[in-house]
């Protein structure tokens, strides 16, 4: 993040240099503003100017949904989720994300319905099969959930992402030596990856060590 996110930034701010009147760059630079500079107040407004700008870019009211949902304005995030699902229908990912922003809102049977519609879409769609591992996690169905997660590994390979959600699926049903197992490929790695200590966080809660979870939740904020 620290290396991508500011040469994300630089590149939408040049292109505003050159237009400013385009809608995806307005969008490109507001996600970064939400997502690594965490400034609310200006990544809203500046969503909003990318929508003022083109109101059918659908990007721009996916990524404004997710604004929303971290801000906690729900009833909003869903509504714009569903326009830019109005305006793209096929795109995997708007699908995706009105699945996970049900999830964010424990809405979890509806985002369990949502993710398998996605997935009819197409049934090697990596996000969904993880998201909707992640919502059987929260509903206790963890034999599901190992089963998303596995067809994952075996589509997208032993990334971080993938592997967190499986490690975690293994602590919940009682297989701790296999999330262990994870723990340690993840923190000791075979060639050099990027590993997220959000992703290592999630599997310590799993595991119920709190204090490293929350260490490891410091340190990604950090980063």
């Amino acid at each position: 993040p620290r290396d991508a996110y500011p040469k994300a930034k630089t590149a939408a701010l040049k292109a505003l240099e050159l237009d400013d009147e385009l809608a995806e760059a307005h969008t490109s630079l507001a996600y970064t503003t939400l997502l690594y500079d965490w400034d609310w107040a200006n990544a809203e407004k500046r969503f909003r100017k990318a929508i003022a700008v083109n109101p059918n870019y659908a990007s721009a009211h996916h990524f404004y949904s997710i604004c929303l949902m971290t801000a906690g304005r729900y009833e909003e995030a869903v509504a714009e989720i569903r326009r830019a699902q109005e305006l793209d229908p096929l795109s995997l990912i708007v699908n995706d994300v009105l699945g996970w922003t049900y999830y964010e809102g424990r809405q979890y049977n509806q985002a369990i319905q949502q993710f398998t519609k996605t997935l009819e879409m197409d049934p090697n769609y990596v996000p969904a099969l993880l998201d909707l591992g992640s919502t059987y996690l929260r509903t206790a169905e963890y034999g599901k959930a190992v089963a998303q997660f596995e067809k994952a590994r075996s589509i997208a390979g032993e990334n971080g992402v993938v592997l967190s959600g499986l490690a975690q699926a293994y602590a919940l049903s009682g297989n701790q030596a296999g999330a262990v197992k994870i723990v340690r490929q993840l923190e000791t790695p075979s060639t050099a990856s990027f590993v997220s200590p959000w992703d290592l966080s999630t599997i310590y809660v799993a595991l119920g060590d709190k204090t490293r979870a929350i260490d490891l939740l410091q340190k990604a904020a950090n980063e």
